[in-house]
């Protein structure tokens, strides 16, 4: 497996982090991506991007509904597609207690 650099258009102002392996759908190859702004903790996103034809670069696709999770993760298993991530929330707003919810879906939103 080779290895490359890639650039992430079109992030909004936001931080992506954390891909996935990638996955194909519609003869693109995708990954779900951790996107958040620096300030904050709870407001993350998995957002999906698909590798561009010319040069290294990933463009989010919007048309493609996000997941409100940290940190997602995609497996293929018998011929069945898995999805994890974790959902973070705030216990009690004012303080510092997070509450972290791993989910597994079968299947993936965009399949």
């Amino acid at each position: 497996m080779d290895s490359k650099i890639l650039s992430i258009v079109n992030l909004q102002g936001k931080t992506a982090y954390n891909p996935t392996s990638p996955i194909e759908f519609d003869r693109k190859r995708y990954l779900g991506l951790r996107v958040e702004s620096l300030e904050s903790e709870t407001d993350t996103q998995t957002l999906f991007a698909y590798e561009r034809q010319q040069g290294n670069i990933l463009a989010i696709d919007y048309s493609i509904n996000s997941l409100p999770l940290q940190d997602p993760t995609f497996a293929i298993i018998k011929g069945y597609t898995l999805m994890s991530g974790v959902k973070v929330w705030e216990e009690n707003e004012g303080d510092d207690t997070m509450i972290h919810h791993v989910l597994l879906q079968h299947g993936v939103p965009f399949l």
